[in-house]
């Protein structure tokens, strides 16, 4: 009250900033002027965030600051740009990490990159849920690569082809022959 004593009996309500969960019912104030309830940032309270609760009875009321985080990963969504790629050209790799509200994962989240053929994958840490590395290959054929954030993974694939002709090298078997017979010529092409 307004001489400093303890109130028992007083009736309570709680408000919370839209999307940040719920606030339970208070019970009347006990001997000791106290009374507690729980803040449930439930399913519905999907958005990341700051907010307040505040807790009042119509005539005095004090608030709090609140503060919602993302979850832990549970989905990665992997893309490769481009998805086909000559033979010593780089691909773009965008790993999207996020909660199982779709929220972008927090800041430094590790991304770990795998494949089967290229690389070394550089890790990379995201920014408001996204990591970013590249892939290479020296070797023609599908890069069939994975993302890992926690427990959650994505894929992409990388289809690699041969570049133009870089190199010819012309081979007659036999090398030498008489006049009127013929000889095998093989050529081999590399990029």
């Amino acid at each position: 009250d307004i001489t400093g004593d303890v109130v028992d009996g007083a009736i309570l309500t709680g408000l919370i900033t839209p999307g940040r969960g719920t606030v339970g019912s208070f019970p009347t104030t006990n001997l000791s002027g106290t009374t507690t309830s729980t803040w449930t940032a439930s399913a519905g309270s999907t958005t990341v965030g700051t907010g307040t609760i505040e807790v009042g009875n119509g005539v005095v009321s004090d608030t709090f600051a609140i503060s919602l985080t993302a979850g832990l990963p549970v989905t990665v969504t992997l893309q490769a740009n481009p998805p086909s790629q000559t033979v010593g050209d780089s691909s773009a790799l965008t790993a999207t990490v996020v909660d199982q509200y779709g929220n972008a994962v927090a800041n430094n989240t590790g991304v770990s990159f795998a494949s089967n053929i290229g690389g070394p994958i550089a890790p990379a840490s995201t920014t408001n849920g996204i990591a970013t590395s590249s892939i290479s290959s020296t070797l023609v054929g599908t890069a069939f690569i994975t993302a890992t954030s926690g427990s959650a993974s994505g894929s992409a694939t990388v289809v690699f082809t041969s570049g133009l002709p870089f190199t010819v090298t012309l081979q007659a078997n036999p090398p030498s022959q008489t006049v009127g017979a013929s000889s095998a010529l093989t050529a081999t092409v590399v990029d």
